[in-house]
């Protein structure tokens, strides 16, 4: 009886941690997609971007001393309703590699992290559709 009590309750903080993380992360705004430089997207500096083709992070700047601009920033983003899919790209002018993201049915606020992936910290363009 002990170790079914203790595994519920382990199950139970597990359940509630990620229950906390999901609900600190705000939903971007309809028609645009908020980037963030630091993961989880819930702090840090962020990025308010709509529809539209951006092909020069370059030209943003960010509000931290060190990192003077958006080009190789990029950690997280958040997409927003109406938005149909972020396309992220290596280098500027949509060159090197890319990947796309979108809004899902198992991933209803459009959160990405991009920590694991190649994307991290190396995004120099974009396109939001």
């Amino acid at each position: 009886m002990m170790k079914k009590s203790l595994l519920f309750v382990s199950v139970l903080a597990l359940a509630f941690s990620s229950l906390s993380f999901a609900e600190t992360i705000q939903p971007a705004p309809k028609g645009r997609v908020v980037f963030y430089q630091n993961y989880p997207c819930t702090a840090g500096d962020k990025i308010v971007l709509g529809r539209g083709a951006y092909s020069d992070l370059r030209q943003w700047n960010t509000a931290e001393l060190g990192s003077p601009t958006w080009n190789d920033q990029i950690s997280c983003m958040v997409i927003g309703q109406g938005i149909r899919k972020v396309t992220v790209y290596q280098h500027i002018n949509y060159k090197g590699k890319s990947k796309s993201f979108t809004r899902t049915k198992n991933n209803p606020l459009g959160t990405w992290s991009l920590v694991d992936d190649w994307c991290n910290n190396s995004i120099s363009s974009i396109k939001i559709e």
